[in-house]
């Protein structure tokens, strides 16, 4: 997650119109229209918050949402349905492809305990 962070206070980051997501092209840098236009949206600070359920509510409800990493398990590909990822079960097997994946959490459900993400998978994901 810091190299990713560190690539954003340097490169920034552009629209998705300008870069969409394609599985194809995950390890072909970003054409020279991405790179220009992401100057204009770069990080001016970033600071780590820690493993606490605590501490990311609050983070969120000072309106700062926080990047995370997480391995992906077999059940993740539900939440292409339903927009919840489950937790794995004791018998849940890994992802064979992408079976590490970060997200952006924007927001905490305290009913149903769960945290809103944004996907970097584009529109189509779970109705993003």
């Amino acid at each position: 997650m810091t190299d990713v962070i560190e690539a954003l206070e340097e490169f920034g980051i552009c629209l998705e119109s300008i870069w969409p997501y394609d599985i194809k092209m995950v390890n072909r840098p970003p054409n020279n229209e991405a790179y220009e236009a992401a100057k204009d949206h770069k990080i001016t600070e970033a600071l780590q918050v820690n493993i606490d359920l605590y501490e990311m509510k609050s983070c969120l409800a000072q309106g700062f949402p926080f990047a995370f990493g997480l391995k992906l398990f077999a059940s993740f590909d539900q939440a292409t349905n339903t927009g919840v990822v489950p937790m794995p079960s004791a018998t849940d097997r890994s992802r064979q492809s992408h079976g590490n994946h970060a997200l952006l959490a924007v927001g905490y459900s305290d009913q149903s305990q769960a945290f809103i993400v944004r996907n970097s998978w584009g529109e189509d994901w779970v109705g993003y």
